[in-house]
């Protein structure tokens, strides 16, 4: 008969290794409360910090405000969105006093994300209670016909220490976007537009003299 408390699968040829598909922890919860705890902190962390950088985005990423560093499709991938705030913030003038923040918070963002993916994109294999480890075990497309298994472990400590540096991320964020979200920054943004256009229109007219007065 088949074990309806545990399912285990291989993958084929030449991935030798096995996934937890049914048992284990999330099979039965009520033993691993600590875990989920630190992994459901970690996940709103996550959301907040990610809906938190859309809003920026949404803020910042508008026609009215740039039609050259304007991008109409919003980013949906967490490095697209980091893509669009760093050419805004690398490149407007409005927002050149922020650009040293935002490039180094977008640095670690990027390794944040790299290990949240592993967390919560992993299988949770097993939950040890007495040394409060959780073991996980998942797939990476690397690229063409090529695949790794990455297995790895963390205590509880470490799960907990990750979802405090999520949060201290998004509080470094809300430093520079309680400064932006302003109808005065606004104003500034839309003007530092026009300024620019100006200069833009007066460098195409002076190229246009050159090439016509040859």
């Amino acid at each position: 008969s088949m074990d309806t408390d545990s399912y285990r699968v291989w993958v084929k040829d030449q991935y030798s290794d096995d996934f937890q598909i049914i048992g284990g922890p999330l099979d039965k919860p009520q033993n691993a409360h600590p875990l989920f705890y630190a992994l459901g902190l970690i996940a709103s962390n996550w959301a907040r910090l990610e809906q938190h950088l859309n809003i920026l985005i949404m803020h910042v990423n508008a026609e009215e405000h740039s039609v050259e560093l304007f991008d109409p499709n919003h980013p949906v991938s967490f490095r697209r969105k980091i893509k669009v705030l760093k050419t805004w913030f690398n490149q407007h003038p409005a927002l050149i006093n922020f650009t040293e923040d935002v490039r180094g918070l977008t640095s670690d963002l990027k390794g944040l994300g790299d290990s949240r993916n592993l967390y919560l994109h992993s299988i949770l294999e097993t939950w040890d209670q007495k040394t409060e480890t959780a073991h996980f075990k998942g797939i990476k497309y690397e690229g063409g016909d090529n695949f790794t298994i990455k297995t790895f472990s963390i205590t509880l400590d470490g799960l907990m220490a990750f979802a405090k540096l999520l949060n201290i991320a998004n509080r470094r964020l809300s430093l520079i976007t309680r400064q932006l979200f302003t109808p005065e920054a606004l104003d500034i943004l839309k003007q530092s537009r026009k300024r620019v256009s100006r200069t833009q229109n007066l460098i195409r007219r002076f190229l246009a003299w050159c090439g016509g007065s040859k």
